[in-house]
């Protein structure tokens, strides 16, 4: 289970706000999102997300022909 309250360390409450409504407004890609902010949000950056692993035992499924 992750933080029952999600927050930025970075971005304040008010920019993580006009970043989602720029978002559901505009209906674009997070890349042009984040392009077309970057300039009114200079805190605003890409952070590589880490792929998940699958849990032990588990297998990925297989690819169907």
């Amino acid at each position: 289970m992750g933080p029952r309250q999600c927050k930025s360390t970075v971005l304040t409450s008010l920019e993580e706000a006009a970043i989602v409504a720029f978002r559901v407004q505009t209906r674009l890609p997070l890349d042009d999102v984040f392009c077309a902010l970057k300039p009114s949000i200079p805190a605003l950056a890409k952070h590589p997300a880490p792929l998940p692993s699958a849990p032990p035992g588990l297998e990925a499924p297989a690819a169907r022909s």
